[in-house]
């Protein structure tokens, strides 16, 4: 399967991890800041295009360190309802995201995620 050439690259973007990292049935769920333009990376999804002044874009990944699986999704924040999107991320991209999840997990807890994962399994 050839993936799309992303008009960005995530990982050379201004991207960080914020907030708690959530933990459910052994994966990690990390919140991003995107200090980017969104639109121009996020540019397959149409909706993004037309997002009002009272909506906003959500970027979330779903980490399992166990099997080093790193999946992504979008949501557009708005009003009236929330609208959630898959996300493909490239190999770099998700090699990258689990890197940014390791060391943010590191620097808020002092363990990496599996440890994190073990700790609250306990």
């Amino acid at each position: 399967m050839e993936r799309v050439k992303r008009k960005l690259e995530l990982t050379k973007l201004n991207i960080n991890c914020c907030d708690e990292l959530l933990i459910d049935n052994n994966v990690i769920n990390a919140t991003y800041e995107l200090w980017f333009d969104v639109a121009e990376y996020f540019a397959d999804i149409e909706e993004i295009n037309n997002i009002s002044d009272d909506e906003w874009i959500n970027f979330y990944t779903y980490y399992n360190p166990y099997d080093k699986k790193l999946t992504a999704c979008v949501v557009i924040v708005g009003v009236e309802a929330d609208i959630e999107y898959a996300w493909d991320l490239t190999e770099a991209e998700e090699t990258f995201l689990i890197s940014m999840v390791e060391n943010y997990c590191q620097n808020l807890y002092g363990e990496n995620c599996k440890e994190l994962l073990e700790s609250e399994n306990d």
